[in-house]
């Protein structure tokens, strides 16, 4: 299984399998060399559903096996900036919500108490899984997170984030 995080229809950071949080368990927040914070970002989560290569944006729903919402942890230096080269290697780092059927409305987001709208979230994943597999080829099980248009979020030991598509609430996180 891969994580492929991405920030851009073509930019994509694959992320090791132990970031992910075992369900149910908080996330641990490390101590990281030149780390003076933390900070969550809430980004949707796409479970790949069928092994693919070089697949056109009109096949890509097919390979869509549900959705949810993911929470991801990244350390931020003195300067307030995110070291990203760290961010990828954190175990323990990226925390799944419960997974749905994928919808093909518009999906209202609510985390942390700020609201975004995903506008044709299936014509977005399409198009993501179409530009990932020019390159790299899908696996069933491969975890796809995309950022949402909500702002990152400062952390701490202690803390907790929730977040739901609608009135439906599948993420819970706590920070250790």
């Amino acid at each position: 299984m891969k994580l492929i995080y991405t920030t851009a229809p073509d930019v994509f950071e694959v992320i090791a399998d132990t970031a992910l949080v075992t369900a149910g368990k908080p996330t641990f927040v490390p101590d990281v060399p030149g780390c003076a914070s933390w900070v969550e970002r809430i980004c949707m989560a796409v479970r790949i559903s069928r092994l693919g290569k070089t697949i056109a944006a009109r096949f890509a729903y097919r390979y869509i096996g549900g959705l949810t919402l993911a929470s991801r942890i990244y350390p931020v230096n003195g300067e307030g900036e995110i070291i990203m080269g760290r961010a990828s290697v954190i175990d323990y780092g990226v925390t799944l919500g419960n997974w749905i059927a994928p919808a093909g409305s518009d999906i209202v987001v609510k985390a942390n108490g700020l609201l975004t709208k995903v506008e044709k979230p299936l014509e977005l994943i399409a198009g993501t899984i179409a530009s990932l597999t020019e390159t790299l080829t899908v696996k069933t099980g491969d975890i796809l997170l995309l950022p949402l248009d909500i702002p990152l979020r400062p952390i701490s030991v202690g803390d907790r984030s929730e977040a739901s598509f609608g009135d439906a609430q599948v993420l819970k996180v706590r920070f250790k």
